[in-house]
């Protein structure tokens, strides 16, 4: 019998909508409560959160009295988990069945202290309401996807300059990394011993970068395992979180990529120590934020000029 030991913790922010789509895919057997962490959403979260937590009693709602962003939200989660273990899930993504269990086999099977998800991002679904129909749609695109990335494994997951990474990739094995992506398994004292960096602000970009540095700085163990997957849902779903704002594309996008420089810059100047001993290589923090600038202007060049301004020519 599978011994329920995992504290799953999901900050959530004006998504009550998404909510009873994918909170029910965080309850596996492995799971020994859901913290839902409401950072102050002026939507009907609690009464969603509620709902759901009437038909299975593990789920758990939190709520903070002002907006104060997805590190406090996590480090609030932390202090109530009561699992030997916390996962950080996202309240736009959903987790496909048996991923816990695998990230508690190669947490003991690598002698880890952390363990991160693949987390592919969905461009679009044939079904977007139906959960069922959902979770076998992300599996079958999985599966085709597996040779295109054995194919191309000798390309690093993380790029050691710009740290562009790639955790949607299906390596043959699981690998060891200096981080991870924001879904990760680690042991709940080693999250109450390094919580997350709260300056971080607006979308908190790197939020959850700066945490696992500094965890392996420290001499934290940390492996990416391909075959737990928790996906995100696409953009034309799950509005709100960290994206909301205005609902001109081009301001939104400039809004959120002026809070991403911010951030980066912050976390690039404060771990400068913890970067050149991971990847072994003393870059300077301007270098690499020149290189960061430069890959947000070739997407923002990217976007379709209808997009840009509001509609067709």
């Amino acid at each position: 019998m599978i011994e329920p030991c995992i504290s799953v913790i999901i900050p959530t922010y004006k998504r009550a909508y998404l909510l009873s789509l994918t909170l029910p895919t965080y309850l596996q057997p492995e799971t020994k409560e859901i913290i839902v962490v409401d950072d102050c959403s002026p939507d009907t979260t609690r009464e969603g959160v509620e709902s759901l937590a009437a038909d299975d009693p593990r789920i758990r709602y939190i709520r903070t009295d002002t907006n104060r962003k997805q590190p406090h939200a996590k480090n609030l989660g932390i202090s109530h988990a009561k699992g030997q273990y916390v996962y950080f899930g996202d309240d736009d993504s959903v987790l496909l069945p048996g991923s816990l269990r695998r990230l508690i086999s190669t947490l003991h099977e690598y002698d880890a202290s952390i363990v991160g998800a693949c987390a592919p991002y969905l461009t679009r679904l044939t079904n977007d309401k139906d959960l069922s129909s959902i979770l076998e749609e992300i599996s079958r695109e999985m599966g085709q996807s597996e040779s295109l990335y054995k194919a191309e494994i000798h390309k690093r997951l993380i790029s050691p300059v710009s740290l562009e990474a790639h955790f949607n990739a299906r390596t043959p094995q699981p690998v060891e990394v200096p981080f991870v992506h924001a879904s990760f398994l680690i042991y709940r004292e080693l999250a109450e011993k390094t919580r997350f960096d709260e300056h971080y602000s607006g979308n908190c970009y790197r939020e959850e970068t700066d945490f696992l540095i500094r965890t392996h700085d420290a001499g934290a163990r940390i492996i990416y395992e391909p075959r737990a997957v928790q996906a995100n849902l696409p953009r034309s779903i799950a509005k709100g979180g960290a994206h909301d704002g205005s609902s001109n594309f081009l301001i939104r996008k400039l809004r959120y990529f002026k809070s991403a420089l911010e951030n980066n810059w912050y976390f690039l100047t404060k771990n400068k120590g913890p970067l050149r001993r991971a990847f072994g290589l003393n870059i300077s923090p301007l270098h690499r934020q020149a290189v960061f600038a430069m890959i947000i202007l070739r997407v923002i060049a990217s976007y379709p000029i209808r997009k840009v301004i509001g509609h067709d020519l």
